[in-house]
């Protein structure tokens, strides 16, 4: 199972709003709530965001055993 909790935290501490976030990496309404909802996304999209926020893919999402 994938949590995209870490997201939500890096946002935080980044001071990002997260429609911001959407906007520079592209995502559409649906993505966010796959995200919001942990469910999977292409990898693709979770670099994206690593991209606009300069993060590594853990700061973004974790794997929960």
């Amino acid at each position: 199972m994938i949590s995209n909790r870490p997201l939500w935290t890096t946002l935080h501490d980044a001071g990002v709003d997260v429609l911001d976030m959407c906007h520079d990496a592209g995502l559409s309404p649906a993505t966010l709530e796959k995200l919001n909802r942990d469910e999977s996304v292409e990898l693709s999209i979770i670099a994206n965001i690593c991209c606009v926020l300069g993060c590594e893919v853990e700061d973004v999402v974790k794997i929960v055993v």
